[in-house]
């Protein structure tokens, strides 16, 4: 039996002494009668301390302010038990991991790619280099000479920046290998083999440019001696990829260093799938 406080009758459930406020104490909600009876102390939010939403009378104040610190607290009562922790985080990895098998079946992967990318190239667009450095990497925020003695002291003497050091170049290349199977969200097998069909326009487009990085890393010095590559300023292939792929050249070629150039972004949005060198000029240098 539960009482009431107000007038000591007995109700049988914490049901009944809701409807028993509202016949006999209109004057208290349930909410106001937990708040002066029940509430031994103020409660907000066990996260940040935020005023929450009045459950039932039974329940009481729900323990979180909404949604990103009801997650917080959920992720923090599992981590203090780590058997269902553990079955926590291998429920979601197979959720994930057949959510991206669906998505990349019906081809839904590279349309969420690209939406991400030309998201960020347009927000981007809109930004000072200035703005575009402060807002990517806490890095960029140290003065001069916090970021020189954090990159010398830290980053270079610790992880994998001193493995590395003695790592062997099949490890290296293993390394990469790992590294870039999963940025694309392919399995190694997959990922060795991704380009094993070049008549397939996206595996042609992620050759090219896969090789275009690659060339763009070893001869930046050359392809852009101001550092200009930004929001602002674009890499682009002379000889585009487009022409490249429904003529069946050499994805070698299209990425070499003589078709990289430098481009401010509105040159290089005009000039689209155009070619501004011609593939018998670019051969001839490319063969030397």
């Amino acid at each position: 039996m539960i009482q009431c406080k107000i007038c000591q009758s007995n109700c049988k459930s914490w049901g009944s002494l809701s409807k028993h406020l509202r016949d006999q104490h209109s004057a208290y909600t349930s909410n106001l009668y937990y708040d002066k009876f029940l509430l031994a102390i103020p409660l907000g939010c066990k996260v940040c301390g935020a005023p929450t939403k009045f459950e039932t009378i039974k329940k009481g104040y729900k323990n979180t302010c909404g949604h990103k610190c009801g997650g917080i607290y959920h992720r923090k009562n599992l981590s203090a038990d780590s058997k269902k922790h553990k079955n926590f985080i291998n429920k979601v990895s197979a959720n994930q991991t057949k959510i991206w098998e669906d998505r990349r079946k019906t081809g839904e992967d590279i349309y969420i790619a690209e939406t991400i990318r030309q998201t960020i190239n347009q927000q981007y667009s809109k930004m000072s280099a200035d703005e575009i450095k402060e807002k990517c990497g806490w890095l960029n925020k140290l003065s001069k000479e916090d970021k020189r003695y954090w990159i010398n002291n830290v980053m270079l003497q610790t992880g994998m920046h001193v493995w590395q050091q003695s790592a062997n170049n099949s490890e290296l290349e293993t390394r990469i290998i790992k590294r870039n199977a999963t940025k694309l969200g392919y399995t190694i097998d997959e990922y060795k083999n991704r380009f094993n069909n070049l008549t397939d326009k996206k595996q042609y487009y992620d050759k090219v440019w896969y090789l275009t990085e690659q060339t763009y890393r070893k001869y930046s010095a050359e392809i852009d001696p101001a550092n200009l590559r930004s929001s602002e300023y674009h890499l682009d292939h002379k000889y585009s990829i487009i022409h490249g792929y429904y003529e069946n050249i050499e994805p070698e070629i299209i990425a070499s260093k003589f078709n990289l150039e430098i481009l401010p972004r509105s040159i290089n949005s005009s000039k689209s799938g155009k070619c501004s060198l011609n593939i018998a000029t670019l051969r001839e240098m490319y063969n030397g």
